[in-house]
């Protein structure tokens, strides 16, 4: 404490304060009484007593300060000698701290039944127990001194109607370390802090320690609970949560090392543990970490092989660090039925295999700046042991990607996928935007505002299954060398494929191209590019020889500058429209080889004035525009077919021709070819 000196002349009574000050008397007071008083040395002799007549130290538990006005001085007074408690009830407050230093089992368990006069209980000091420790309901535990060692195998803490019908309401438990050490036990009795049955749980401040045994913190048929600041090192999970679960909060877990998951949730646990089950609904969890090579979080259905029906809904990750080998995020199921996770959104979660969503059946997931460790995709869809899953839609923005694999990957011949959205994804590494080499079925697939920036394709496309519509908008992609924004191989049906608004690059113009189908499996509908900014482009479209199918290929309001070609086909037929197309140093921008049929519509044209066709032998090409420059000798003739004329040697002559199925005719000049 710091003195201080009253400087007002004269002498003024503090009646609050309990004292009269006369200029140059001195106090020794934490903070000055008012502005008259200036802090003086710890040499200045202090005038004015305010030391206890009991001493500076609390005498008991609850005492207070009193001032004694005949002394002039503090007087320490316990709540029942101001009056505020009866004896009786000073007594059982006193009795709410405990010193178990020592103590049996037994006597622990007696204090903790009985009732507390302010509802709080202090354990203190070290104990081995040799049995549970049993809290009842209305109970707050306060162990922030305490450590307790299991010296048996079973259960180091439960609350009292833990296997019964009935219920417990409002259990708290703050602090302490609870110790399994190297001690085991089976089904249930593996758990340490084992609760079941209870409205109102909140556990926050305690450390765990294992090296054998299961769940440190193990809650099942809980509602409005709160798990805050938990520490552990341990053999299995930190926390599991065992439906029916709802309302609840878990928020600052760190797991320094060992152990299974950190949180985790089963709808239904193994059967082992299986005493509850039912669903999980509307929990938070946030700032959780650990280094585990399994999860961090797991977010599971059933795991006792057996479907339960149970959902699991509106489901919140926040902030979560995987400092392992393990994935920050993991869904999974062992059993499928119409059961599903309804809504779960993951923001900030990083390190380790990333977020993988392998639960047999997803509603809408949505994912925001998640990160994984070298080599790991940041987001993957699999299958667990239930053997398929659906994801209705999934929805990932705001994340960078510098890996050498895929942002997002698809691998499984049983993943069914609705629409998945990346929005705001940057990649600027070796690995792919997104990898979908297997699936059941895909039906959108939707870029939005992404930037790629690395070394491969943009989208690795293939496998057996049929994706309806591939979408990108205002979005920047530059593809590395020999490689594609899209790449479709095997037998992957893509009925159709839209950009919009984006810029698109290549690392060559000979090679980089926007949309490749392969040679014999794939089948693509159409390309739809309006709006776009077209430079270093190898070609938009590329169909490699031997292909079969027709392609709809339509260009609008697009600047292709620097694109070796607009589209190269080698087998099938290329429908192409195009309008208000423009562009310079273009080299051939149709080509077409190995029998493919062509037909070119639109207006627009303003790329280049020579031919802007060539085919390999006979192709067969109609031109049905007007303003497209094509040397008409190469072109198969159609009733109403119209082009510009680019090769004057024909008795047409140069300009714009039309045809009536048999000659070309010269608009302006009559002359016909």
């Amino acid at each position: 404490m710091a003195k201080w000196e009253f400087t007002r002349e004269g002498t003024y009574r503090y009646p609050t304060l309990g004292f009269t000050a006369s200029t140059g008397d001195v106090v020794e007071a934490d903070i000055a009484p008012d502005a008259w008083w200036d802090e003086v040395d710890g040499s200045t002799a202090v005038t004015i007593p305010v030391t206890p007549i009991g001493g500076a130290t609390e005498p008991a538990q609850d005492a207070i300060q009193a001032y004694n006005r005949t002394t002039n001085r503090g007087q320490w007074k316990t709540l029942s000698e101001l009056g505020l408690l009866t004896a009786a009830e000073q007594d059982a407050r006193y009795a709410s701290q405990l010193d178990i230093t020592g103590l049996p089992t037994a006597t622990i368990n007696a204090w903790l039944a009985t009732a507390s006069a302010l509802g709080v209980k202090r354990m203190v000091g070290a104990a081995t127990i040799s049995a549970p420790l049993t809290v009842v309901s209305d109970t707050r535990l306060d162990a922030l001194g305490a450590h307790i060692t299991a010296g048996f195998d079973g259960n180091i803490l439960r609350n009292e109607h833990y296997a019964s019908g009935d219920r417990d309401t409002n259990i708290t438990i703050i602090g302490g370390t609870w110790d399994r050490a190297a001690r085991g036990g089976s089904n249930n009795d593996a758990h340490s802090i084992f609760i079941r049955r209870v409205d109102g749980i909140h556990i926050e401040q305690v450390t765990y320690l294992s090296e054998a045994g299961k769940y440190g913190i193990a809650l099942g048929d809980i509602s409005d609970y709160t798990l805050r600041d938990i520490r552990s090192t341990c053999a299995s999970d930190t926390i599991h949560i065992t439906g029916p679960a709802y309302d609840g909060v878990i928020d600052g877990v760190r797991n320094s090392g060992g152990g299974d998951d950190v949180v985790a949730f089963t709808t239904t646990d193994y059967t082992a543990y299986d005493d509850v089950h039912g669903p999980i609904a509307g929990v938070s969890v946030r700032n959780v970490s650990g280094t585990t090579s399994t999860r961090i979080v797991l977010i599971g259905g059933t795991a006792s092989g057996v479907a339960d029906g149970y959902d699991i809904s509106g489901i919140v990750v926040e902030d979560v660090v995987q400092h392992g080998t393990g994935h920050s995020v993991w869904t999974g199921s062992t059993a499928a039925d119409a059961a599903q996770i309804v809504d779960l959104t993951v923001r900030r979660a990083s390190g380790g295999q990333g977020v993988n969503l392998r639960h047999h059946r997803h509603g809408a997931v949505t994912l925001e700046t998640i990160t994984a460790a070298a080599g790991s995709s940041p987001v993957s869809i699999g299958i667990d042991s239930a053997g398929s899953n659906v994801v209705t839609n999934l929805t990932v923005s705001k994340a960078t990607h510098t890996g050498s694999t895929a942002f997002l990957s698809v691998n499984n011949a049983n993943i069914t996928v609705g629409t998945v959205t990346l929005d705001g994804v940057t990649c600027t590494g070796a690995g792919a935007m997104v990898s979908a080499i297997a699936a059941a079925s895909f039906t959108a697939l939707v870029l939005r505002g992404c930037r790629y920036a690395g070394s491969n394709d943009v989208l690795t496309l293939g496998g057996t299954y049929t994706l309806g519509q591939v979408t990108f908008s205002d979005s920047a992609l530059t593809t590395g060398a020999g490689k594609h924004v899209m790449r479709l191989s095997d037998t992957i049906t893509v009925a159709a494929i839209a950009f919009s608004r984006c810029t698109i690059g290549a690392a060559d113009t000979s090679s980089g191209i926007m949309v490749y189908k392969g040679s014999t499996g794939p089948v693509l509908g159409s390309i739809n590019v309006d709006g776009c900014d077209l430079n270093a482009i190898g070609r938009i479209l590329e169909v490699a020889s031997g292909s079969s199918g027709t392609v709809a290929l339509n260009v609008a309001n697009t600047d292709v500058t620097g694109c070796n070609r607009i589209a190269q086909v080698g087998g099938g037929t290329l429908n192409f429209i195009y309008a208000n197309v423009s562009g310079a140093t273009v080299n051939e921008p149709i080509r077409v080889y190995n029998g493919t049929a062509a037909n070119i519509r639109g207006a627009g044209w303003g790329v280049k004035t020579s031919s802007c066709v060539v085919r390999a032998s006979a192709e067969v090409i109609h031109v049905l525009a007007q303003d497209f420059p094509a040397d008409v000798s190469i072109l198969t003739k159609a009733n109403g077919d119209a082009a510009t004329n680019t090769n004057a040697g024909l008795a047409c002559g140069a300009g714009r021709v039309i045809s009536d199925g048999s000659a070309w005719k010269n608009v302006y000049s009559g002359a016909t070819y």
